[in-house]
């Protein structure tokens, strides 16, 4: 390593402190997805089976290991903050050795800068306490793959091959989109060697791989009958009920397909106006120090760089006051084109390259590679790439650098003829990266700061959340500790089980989250059956809107069967939180609503 990326080391630790200082304790949300990755691991720690006992969407992979990190360093928060946070780190580190691949060290500096804010600390999601810490590990093993598959471009090591497959592997049974864009990235290097290379690349590949995701779901399937994996979980994606369809075409952008292809052209738009006047503004500088050799060159460049700032200016203002589109969404919503036209180039040029009887440069196979990864993992949100966040923070790591990299090194080559302006142009990039990555970073802390918190303090935890929130938590956690004994278990809907962790009580169900989907209504009268067997006292609804899969209220909209079963056999005897007895779910301020067992004889045998 160089000096200057041992400062840039140092600038990136400094930076992830510094975020994770400011930040601190903000990074827990206990309504939305946080309790199931509390609350699984403990549930496997303490005997239970996963996929049986413990419902779970994913690879077998996060809750385990969540479980063995439970088992060394003790049952707490601060176990999962920082096992989350070193996986962060490790995905920074090696984001940044990729990046030093590409570009030199204070531009794969910025690149990286955008990661740490917009990815492992943005306050909609992080990598921290993430909606699914499968995400998180996913995220980690395939940049662990990419920097293996990019070592053996380097060096032709086989060695690296066989390191490649086994973090495809790991990727595969955290989460199977990480999985499937790690096989594509190796899939890709393969297909990039000469073809008698072809099928002992692969096998090296896919035997570590096969291996490591075999061995995982043989252990499973040791334990768990083959069809309850294969109906239940979606690994397969295969009897996805509607409402879970509706959240993902929501996220891929294909509720309102139009519209998100609007926004898309809306973010190129502004691209290529940016580029522009990046274009004019480094030709115009090389000519006013009279370094522009060929002036009738310098004009036609700057004649096109104008029509193209122009139709640009043209189009985003029929944009916005024709279709009336707004300006504030992700600029990573044009991600997916910039990658098919990246596709296209380079396998154009694998093309003209084969023809030619010669071979890509390494340099252009890495690039080729992380283009085809980039595209694979967007793939889940191509038509809404967001801006980080609860999902995009971990499948937007190596695309933010790939973006970083065409932006700083490929697009100044287009003006290469007249050196000057091309050294201008990269220069005012990097001018501008850097102000980007600054005032990102800057945002991302602002807002942390300046927002308002109650801190949740128990002995399984602490978390600062919105007041509302904290507060119905608190007095929640005291009426368990008072009403009820640590062995009793308590039942808690939609998403609710943050509960059962920070109260430590069992819960006696299979499903920790209850949104629109999960349950059939012949799941629901299971859930009736375990509420009776159990004698559970105590029910919790919390205020959380579903809005996202379509249905939004808990009981009136979905599990109805189960909602009528409780309210038959249970009475509210609290409301936490600045709402009555009647308040609805969906209501503007946060409640949880407790209903206390009528012991009538009706609903208990």
């Amino acid at each position: 390593m160089k000096r200057s990326d041992y400062l840039a080391t140092a600038v990136l630790i400094t930076v992830f402190l510094a975020m994770t200082a400011v930040s601190w304790q903000h990074w827990c949300n206990p309504v939305i997805d946080s309790g199931r990755e509390m609350n699984q691991p403990l549930r496997l720690l303490r005997g239970e089976t996963l996929y049986s006992d413990v419902y779970h969407l994913y690879g077998p992979f996060a809750p385990y290991f969540n479980a063995f990190l439970y088992r060394c360093f003790g049952v707490h928060l601060n176990t999962l903050y920082v096992g989350g946070g070193l996986a962060g780190l490790l995905l920074i580190a090696m984001v940044y050795w990729i990046s030093r691949t590409l570009l030199p060290p204070f531009e794969a500096l910025l690149a990286t800068l955008n990661v740490v804010a917009l990815c492992v600390f943005k306050q909609s999601g992080n990598y921290l306490a993430p909606y699914a810490y499968a995400a998180v590990y996913g995220a980690l093993f395939d940049v662990f793959t990419l920097a293996s598959l990019m070592r053996f471009l380097q060096s032709r090591r086989v060695s690296y091959l066989l390191w490649a497959g086994g973090g495809a592997g790991l990727a595969i049974i955290c989460k199977n989109e990480f999985g499937i864009a790690a096989i594509a990235a190796g899939l890709t290097v393969i297909f990039l060697q000469e073809r008698r290379l072809w099928v002992p690349g692969l096998a090296r590949l896919a035997i570590p791989a096969a291996l490591t995701a075999a061995s995982a779901y043989a252990f499973t399937l040791s334990r768990v009958p083959w069809q309850l994996m294969v109906r239940d979980s979606y690994l397969f994606l295969n009897n996805v009920p509607p409402e879970l369809v509706y959240f993902n075409k929501a996220r891929l952008g294909l509720q309102e397909p139009l519209r998100a292809l609007e926004e898309m052209g809306m973010a190129a738009l502004a691209l290529i106006g940016i580029g522009a006047l990046v274009t004019i503004g480094g030709l115009v500088w090389a000519e006013a120090h009279g370094q522009t050799e060929d002036h009738a060159l310098s004009l036609r460049y700057k004649n096109r760089a104008y029509a193209s700032f122009f139709l640009a200016s043209l189009g985003l203002a029929a944009g916005l006051w024709y279709r009336q589109l707004p300006l504030d969404r992700s600029p990573f919503r044009v991600t997916p084109l910039v990658l098919v036209l990246c596709t296209i180039y380079y396998f154009k040029r694998w093309l003209s390259a084969k023809s030619g009887g010669a071979a890509l440069s390494t340099h252009e196979r890495i690039v080729m590679v992380l283009v085809v990864y980039s595209l694979a993992i967007t793939s889940r949100v191509f038509l809404r790439v967001p801006s980080g966040g609860a999902y995009g923070g971990f499948f937007l790591p190596i695309p933010m650098v790939l973006l970083v990299y065409l932006a700083l090194d490929r697009f100044p080559r287009v003006l290469n003829r007249i050196p000057s302006a091309a050294l201008t142009a990269r220069r005012w990039l990097v001018a501008l990266m850097l102000i980007v990555s600054v005032a990102v970073t800057a945002v991302t802390a602002f807002r942390y700061r300046n927002e308002a918190y109650y801190s949740l303090e128990t002995p399984r935890g602490s978390m600062r959340v919105h007041p509302d929130v904290g507060r119905a938590f608190r007095m929640a956690l005291d009426f368990i500790a008072l009403h009820t004994s640590p062995a009793e278990p308590i039942f808690a809907a939609p998403e609710g089980s943050s509960l059962n962790f920070l109260a430590d009580r069992p819960t006696p169900q299979r499903y920790e989250i209850l949104t629109p989907g999960f349950l059939t209504v012949e799941a629901e009268w299971e859930a009736i059956r375990r509420l009776q067997a159990s004698r559970t006292r105590y029910i919790f609804i919390l205020n959380r809107s579903t809005t996202e899969f379509g249905p939004r209220a808990f009981g009136r909209d979905y599990c109805v069967t189960l909602m009528g079963w409780i309210q038959d056999n249970y009475r509210v005897v609290r409301v936490f939180g600045e709402a009555s007895a009647n308040a609805q779910i969906g209501a503007r301020k946060f409640f949880i609503k407790v209903y206390e067992l009528v012991d009538n004889g009706v609903g208990y045998p």
